[in-house]
């Protein structure tokens, strides 16, 4: 079975993501992760560096109500079965998942935006 994942780059060189997650120390991160997603009713997918896609391929992400992304030019491509959207329409959300690592700073940038009560992953 062939996975649709990038996993080197001339111009980036080897994809980290690719490889932290196909550690075997992640599956038990990525399973708790996943009982916390399987909790919310209205879940939103917020994927600013272009990683939900590989997730999604190695361990296949819950349902969503909607995707949005950072990049102008990455709005309107279809991604997890929607069109996604740009962060600043964020809304309706009571759980927000982050595909990145060290998320802290991205999470930072979009404070504003979440919904009031929504829980960021």
């Amino acid at each position: 079975m062939a996975l649709n994942i990038e996993t080197y780059s001339n111009a980036k060189g080897g994809d980290t993501f690719f490889k932290a997650l196909g550690h075997p120390l992640a599956v038990s991160k990525v399973t708790a992760l996943y009982a916390q997603l399987a909790q919310a009713k209205r879940l939103a997918i917020y994927d600013p560096l272009g990683m939900a896609a590989g997730l999604n391929e190695l361990y296949p992400l819950p349902k969503a109500t909607a995707v949005y992304v950072q990049r102008v030019e990455d709005v309107g491509r279809t991604l997890l079965g929607h069109t996604t959207q740009a962060v600043t329409a964020l809304a309706k959300a009571d759980m927000l998942l982050v595909t990145a690592f060290d998320a802290k700073r991205l999470i930072d940038h979009i404070h504003h935006l979440v919904p009031s009560g929504c829980q960021l992953l």
